[in-house]
C-alpha cells in the first residue's frame, strides 16, 4: 500500500516486514516503526470503526484463519441484526488478543473490501512516529 504525501514523498507500508518504505524524491529510505500498539489505536478509533467495520465478514475471515474461537464468531453472529455493537465486539476481541490477531484484522479488512479503514488503522500506528497524521494523507 502507497500513499503520496504532496511533492514527491510517498509512504508504501510493508506490513509482513512490520515497517515503512519512504521515497523522497529518488531516495529511498526504510523506516523500522511498532505498527502494531495495536489496543491504542483500536480505542483511539473505536467509535468510528464500529460503526463502519463489516464485522460478520472480517470475522468470518478471521476464525477461517483460526485467529478466532468458535465462540468468538458465535458471539459476533449472534449480533446481525446489531451491526454496531457486533462490530464493537469484534474490536473488544482484538484489543485483549496477541499482535498476530491484529495482523490477521488488518488482513482480514483488506478481503472484507475495506482496505480504507486498514489505512486508516495503520496510519493511525504510524501518528506521532513518522511526524505524519492521517489528514495530511488524504
Amino acid at each position: 500500500m502507497s500513499l503520496f504525501l504532496g511533492g514527491s514523498v510517498v509512504i508504501r507500508v510493508c506490513p509482513n516486514l512490520r515497517s515503512v518504505a519512504c521515497l523522497c524524491g529518488k531516495s529511498q529510505f526504510f523506516v523500522l516503526v511498532d505498527i502494531s500498539d495495536h489496543a491504542r489505536v483500536l480505542h483511539k478509533l473505536y467509535d468510528e470503526l464500529s460503526s463502519k467495520i463489516d464485522a460478520q465478514t472480517v470475522a468470518d475471515h478471521m476464525f477461517q484463519q483460526n485467529e478466532l474461537t468458535q465462540r468468538d464468531l458465535e458471539n459476533i453472529q449472534s449480533k446481525r441484526s446489531e451491526p454496531i455493537a457486533a462490530a464493537k465486539q469484534l474490536l473488544n476481541i482484538i484489543t485483549e488478543q496477541p499482535r498476530s490477531v491484529y495482523w490477521c484484522f488488518l488482513d482480514s479488512l483488506t478481503k472484507a473490501k475495506q482496505e480504507h479503514l486498514r489505512k486508516i488503522i495503520l496510519f493511525e500506528s504510524l501518528e506521532g512516529q513518522l511526524n505524519v497524521t492521517y489528514s495530511s494523507l488524504q
